[in-house]
């Protein structure tokens, strides 16, 4: 991924957050965000140049605070069912708009290929 196609990936995501009412942490990174869900707090952080260690060079790194409730639902994506971890990569990022939806109960459109087919599976 270019520099370019990094800022507009993170350009991207902010405006996604920001639309739904996440709320940016003031004591992080520009690219840090909270919002509350129906399985409790949900941290999002956007990684585009902080981690030059990671197989990729931009993802999606959130975490759950209550690993517990959101072992309790159904959800799709790539969920640590131990630490609350739940990490995405640029490519899935309208899967992981209608994830986010889902979870903070907004109307999600049936529109984004495999996302019912991996909520029922789990």
């Amino acid at each position: 991924m270019t520099k370019q196609e990094k800022k507009e990936y993170a350009a991207k995501v902010r405006s996604f957050l920001d639309s739904i009412g996440a709320v940016r942490k003031p004591d992080y990174s520009d690219g840090c965000y909270e919002i509350e869900t129906i399985a409790g707090k949900l941290t999002i952080k956007i990684m585009d140049e902080l981690d030059m260690s990671a197989r990729i060079d931009a993802w999606l790194a959130c975490r759950f605070a209550d690993v517990a409730a959101v072992n309790k639902i159904s959800l799709g994506g790539c969920l640590n069912q131990f630490s609350g971890k739940w990490n995405w990569e640029p490519d899935q990022f309208e899967w992981f708009k209608e994830e986010v939806l889902y979870l903070i109960e907004m109307e999600v459109s049936d529109t984004i290929p495999g996302s019912a087919e991996c909520r029922s599976a789990l």
